[in-house]
């Protein structure tokens, strides 16, 4: 019979996480590469005759794996511009304001050393 023993380890604010769990982290270390390909990607999914920008990332934890996963909470928003608007228009908040907004809760797969960004499941509600 096999045990198994699971240690926890200690982070820099000493306090002990399971290794290969779930980590919190500022919103603002998500990888530009990331927060950009996933936004790039799901502004494409979501249906609207409006055109959609990236406000920020509200919530983040990364999970290393081979690679690293990411849960994120990201918030858009809806625009009055129409989404065949020159996509820099829509970028600039003066030129396109605000009407709504949405938000979407994302898990993410990437692993830099081969491109890969994969957005493994996303729910996205106004």
């Amino acid at each position: 019979m096999a045990l198994f023993r699971v240690e926890a380890g200690v982070n820099k604010g000493g306090r002990n996480r399971l290794l290969g769990g779930w980590n919190k982290m500022k919103a603002g270390d998500v990888p530009s590469e990331v927060a950009s390909g996933v936004a790039q990607q799901l502004i494409g999914q979501i249906n609207s005759d409006h055109g959609i920008r990236m406000a920020q990332i509200t919530k983040a934890k990364y999970q290393v794996v081979s690679g690293k996963n990411y849960k994120l909470a990201m918030l858009f928003h809806v625009t009055q511009c129409p989404s065949s608007a020159n996509p820099d228009d829509i970028k600039d908040e003066s030129a396109c304001p605000q009407t709504s907004s949405i938000t979407c809760n994302v898990k993410v797969y990437h692993q830099p050393w081969t491109s890969t960004l994969r957005i493994l499941n996303s729910k996205c509600v106004p």
